[in-house]
């Protein structure tokens, strides 16, 4: 998925955008964000995944994983 794709699937499921991360095994990794340059708690941490095959939210355990 490319940048504007991703953005999309953030704001689709209620976020403002998402910035990306780094790289997580096979996958890209973004922060969705709520505010730009403001931390949100709202329970566990939460990431996007996405590789040439799927874009994904992480599972409980994955957010844990990703250092």
């Amino acid at each position: 998925m490319n940048d504007k794709q991703i953005q999309k699937f953030a704001k689709d499921n209620g976020y403002k955008g998402a910035s990306h991360w780094g790289r997580w095994k096979e996958w890209d990794v973004y922060e969705p964000f709520f505010e730009e340059n403001e931390v949100s708690y709202v329970g566990p941490p939460l990431m996007i995944l996405t590789n040439s095959k799927e874009t994904r939210f992480t599972t409980y355990e994955e957010a844990f994983e990703i250092p």
